[in-house]
């Protein structure tokens, strides 16, 4: 349980401080925000595994696959 609670103080931590002073423009024209990251990922795993020619068993294999790859 210590362990999830750090990983809570660390999140809400983040948020406020992005909250407080944003994603600073300098790196965000270097590198996109990670939400950013996570939807490009998204969109490329659903381009490619949620295919209508798969049978249901083979897409929600890869629907599990991919929540377990984004959701980490």
């Amino acid at each position: 349980m210590g362990v999830m609670c750090g990983e809570a103080s660390l999140v809400l931590a983040t948020l406020v401080l992005e909250a407080s002073v944003g994603f600073p423009q300098w790196l965000h024209a270097r590198t996109r925000h990670p939400v950013v990251w996570i939807g490009a990922l998204i969109t490329a795993l659903d381009r490619r595994w949620n295919d209508p020619a798969f049978d249901g068993v083979r897409r929600r294999m890869f629907g599990v696959t991919a929540m377990c790859l984004v959701g980490g």
